[in-house]
Parts: structure tokens; sequence; C-alpha cells
């Protein structure tokens, strides 16, 4: 059987490489469960102060996974809210772990892959990725507490502009408007993932883990929200161009 992550070790530093290739790393629960489960078992070793997040195949992430999302619609609604809210924890807690996460992205990253990519400090891309939230058309609500984190990151402006139109946002224009770090080619984004590492390997992890939580308390500060969007899926469910919606883009994966 296939693993969902792949996992290497190296002084200071663990790789995670999600495992999805064939479905774009698509985020089914089982993904973002093996995701910050292998991650916070590695933070828990003292020895070891960044976590490299990567994705095999052509895309970072495709979102929330494809199959499962026209199922979950079909669900009761308090059903829909317990799986949403169990997902939103996941990433608190992977945004809480104790060390500097580094987004590997070499392609596609939509949805809540945009948001898993926000939850790491560091953010490299090469010029084949673009961002985009799709949500809205698919007559679901862009939720994981996804809106804050991305208004932090680009301004209120740009993120209405992605959250209302589906504009792609490309490498270069990511990079200018602060949603990465840094913009370089394939062959070279390994070099740069390991310049950062060779960097924080070197510091002190009680400083290095200190700095982690100052910046994300630093980040909650500026715009701070602590609600889960339950309301928005409440809503949704109950919008009858929401469900038409919904319904297209249900068919559209099943071919029923």
């Amino acid at each position: 059987m296939t693993q969902l992550v792949e996992v290497t070790r190296e002084t200071g530093v663990v790789r995670i490489e999600m495992n999805r290739p064939e479905a774009m790393n698509a985020l089914s629960r089982e993904l973002a469960e093996a995701v910050v489960e292998t991650a916070s078992e590695h933070a828990a070793d003292p020895g070891v102060r960044a976590l490299v997040l990567s994705a095999a195949g052509r895309a970072f992430c495709a979102g929330a996974d494809l199959h499962e999302t026209p199922r979950l619609m079909r669900q009761p609604i308090d059903d829909q809210v317990a799986a949403h809210t169990h997902m939103q924890r996941l990433f608190e807690r992977f945004e809480r772990l104790p060390l500097v996460k580094i987004a590997e992205i070499g392609g596609p990253c939509v949805g809540a892959g945009v948001v898993l990519a926000s939850l790491c400090e560091l953010r490299v891309a090469t010029p084949q990725a673009f961002f985009c939230l799709p949500e809205l058309s698919f007559g679901v609500p862009f939720s994981l507490a996804g809106l804050p984190r991305l208004l932090r990151a680009v301004g209120p402006t740009l993120a209405a502009e992605m959250l209302l139109t589906g504009h792609r946002l490309y490498a270069d224009e990511a990079l200018a408007r602060g949603l990465v770090t840094r913009v370089c080619g394939a062959d070279e984004i390994l070099g740069v993932v390991d310049e950062w590492t060779s960097t924080i390997t070197g510091l002190s992890r009680l400083l290095v883990t200190n700095a982690v939580s100052r910046l994300r308390e630093a980040n909650e500060s500026l715009l701070s929200s602590d609600r889960y969007d339950a309301d928005s899926l409440v809503l949704a469910s109950m919008d009858p161009d929401s469900a038409r919606l919904s319904a297209m883009y249900a068919s559209s994966i099943t071919g029923k």
C-alpha cells in the first residue's frame, strides 16, 4: 500500500512529502491526519529545528479531496460541521508546531492547499506554481480559517479578488505580494531550502521555537480570528444557489 507521506531525516531537519500525485495531493482527511501526526511526532524530538513540506508529482496541493467533497455535501449539516472542525483543528495543530515550517511549492496550490502553505513560516515556489481559491464556484465557502491568514499575507484587496473571482496568483505576483518568500527554478529549490535549513539548524532551538511562536502571535494580533467557519457551512446548506452549484460540481466529479 502506498504511503500517504514519505519522510526523510537529516541533521536537525525532517522532510515530509505528501504522496498522492495521482490526486494532485488533494487533502483527504487521511492525508491531512498523516501530515499533522507525522510532523507532530518529529517536532517532539529536541534535535529537530525545521520541517520541510513538499509534494510528489506536478501539484503541491489541489485543495480539498474531489471525491470526498461530494459525499460530504450529502451528509447532514452536523456531520459536515464536525468534519470541517476536525480539519481546522488539524491545521491549527500544524501551525503551532514548535519548529520552522518550510513549504516547497512546485506547482498548483489550490483552496485548502493555500491555507496549508500559509501555515509555514517560509515558502519557496517555482515559476510553475500558482495559487487560487475556486471554492465559491463550487457552492462551498472558503474555510479552515483560511481567509484571515490570506488577508495577513496579501492584504484585503488581493484577497477579495482571489476569493470572489478565482484570480490565479502566479509565482512572481505571489512573491511581489508577500505570499511566498522566494521564487526559483525547480532545479534550484533544494539549494534554497538547504541554505535556509543550514542556517536554522545552527541556531539555538530554544530561540528558534520562541521566534516561531512570537511570529505566530504577531500575525494573530494583526488580524485575529478565533472563529470557526461552521456558520458559513450552515448558510451554504440553506442557500439554493449554493446547492445548485454544489450539485453541478458533484455531478462533474461523479459523472451522475
